[in-house]
């Protein structure tokens, strides 16, 4: 098996108990997933011992057709010939405008 998402050498779910684990510790100890602990071999917390953090995949999903705009927008402007060029992005916090933009200039050298 294994999963597609999981990269070579990131550390995945292998269990619904690992993600209940998970949910455990953040709200009994938030700090562990609010602040790096990539050089802790493991964290103790209360009674529980984490072997690892959340990860979340680099992925956006449903926002292709944004994504897109952002690019052709982009390329508009840098072969606008020195026009004046704005794009505004807008939403709630949270719906992940800054992880849209940030997808989208990746995509470029």
């Amino acid at each position: 098996g294994g999963n597609a998402d999981c990269d070579e050498g990131k550390l995945c779910y292998q269990s619904e108990k690992e993600v209940e684990l998970d949910l455990k510790l953040m709200i009994d100890c938030p700090d562990i997933f609010l602040y790096s602990t990539a050089n802790a071999e493991s964290i103790v917390c209360g009674e529980v011992q984490a072997q690892h953090h959340l990860l979340i995949p680099n992925k956006l999903y449903g926002r292709e057709e944004y994504a897109v705009q952002l690019r052709d927008a982009y390329d508009r402007a840098s072969h606008s010939g020195g026009q004046c060029q704005a794009v505004f992005v807008f939403g709630e916090a949270g719906v992940g405008k800054s992880s849209l933009i940030r997808s989208v200039l990746e995509s470029y050298p």
